[in-house]
């Protein structure tokens, strides 16, 4: 009786991470497809279905993922620098650790900066021309 309980747990496979990942990846992008193409153009549709609600999610999913990527990466770097066991080699791999990802940092920041000043694209806003829109004129 034990083993046919057994083997019936074993047929019974879970589906993976990985797997729920790409059909929710499918399902998305199917919704995308049927809602540009096959709904048409209404003020619910763009208005409260895309401005609205799938924005708010989608700028949520983005913020998200920003706030979780570096303290991630910190940590996975900092354990893996603390799993060697000698202590004098933790030293020079600590600090290698570290200089390695300050400059994979400085790199990711100057590859995301310099197309932007190659493009000629603005990098902030100016404040002292700003113009007050109830006395037009310049602050």
């Amino acid at each position: 009786m034990k083993n046919k309980n057994v083997k019936e747990k074993k047929k019974e496979k879970k589906i993976g991470l990985t797997t729920k990942i790409f059909i929710a990846l499918l399902l998305g992008a199917v919704f995308g497809i049927v809602l540009c193409y096959l709904i048409p153009d209404s003020k619910v549709k763009n208005d409260i279905i895309v401005e609205g609600i799938l924005y708010v999610i989608g700028q949520g999913f983005i913020r998200l993922m920003k706030m979780l990527v570096v303290p991630l990466v910190f940590c996975s770097l900092v354990c893996g620098s603390m799993a060697i066991g000698d202590t004098k080699k933790l030293g020079t791999v600590g600090v290698r650790t570290l200089v390695f990802y300050l400059a994979t940092t400085a790199l990711a920041v100057n590859i995301n900066t310099y197309p932007t000043h190659i493009a000629g694209l603005p990098v902030a806003v100016n404040i002292c021309c700003h113009v007050n829109r109830h006395s037009h004129r310049v602050i």
